[in-house]
This record gives C-alpha cells, sequence and structure tokens, in this order.
C-alpha cells in the first residue's frame, strides 16, 4: 500500500470490537492497528509508529474505501486515546 497521509492524521486498519464495560466512560472502543503516520503529528503522538496498535473510540474517524483493502479508517491525532502496543 502506497498511501501518503497528510496532516496530523493517522490510517489505521481494524481489528476488533472491544467491550465498553471494561473501559470507565467509554461506551464502546475499537482497537486499531496503525499502517501509516501522517506528516503533521505534534510531538504528544510521535510516539505512536506504524504497527502499533491504539484504541479509538468507535464514532471516531472516517472508514476508506480503497480498492484491494478493507477495514481502514483515518482519524484525527486527538482521536487516539491510547496506545496498547505493537
Amino acid at each position: 500500500m502506497s498511501l501518503t497521509v497528510l496532516g496530523p492524521h493517522f490510517l489505521l486498519e481494524r481489528i476488533a470490537e472491544t467491550a465498553g464495560a471494561v473501559y470507565t466512560g467509554v461506551n464502546c472502543l475499537r482497537e486499531c492497528v496503525v499502517r501509516r503516520v501522517g506528516a503533521g503529528i505534534s510531538k504528544h503522538y510521535e510516539g505512536v509508529t506504524e504497527g502499533d496498535h491504539v484504541l479509538i473510540n468507535a464514532s471516531a474517524g472516517q472508514e476508506l474505501q480503497i480498492p484491494g483493502t478493507r477495514g481502514l479508517i483515518l482519524v484525527d491525532e486527538g482521536d487516539v486515546l491510547v496506545k496498547t502496543g505493537k
């Protein structure tokens, strides 16, 4: 996949829906893998790199329809709630 992501955005691939009851105050979270990191990511989010697993709110982001791929979401850096590992 040769995509360039501009601005303070992450391109994520969906992994699984996560039960919201485990996380206080959040109805439903989505676990994703980071596939691309945008060119304008701020220092606060520089520790999030390609291949990292992150949690986002299920309602965040924009679903992308790209031929040959599935389950991609473009999110603003502020939509990434927590990094859970690689």
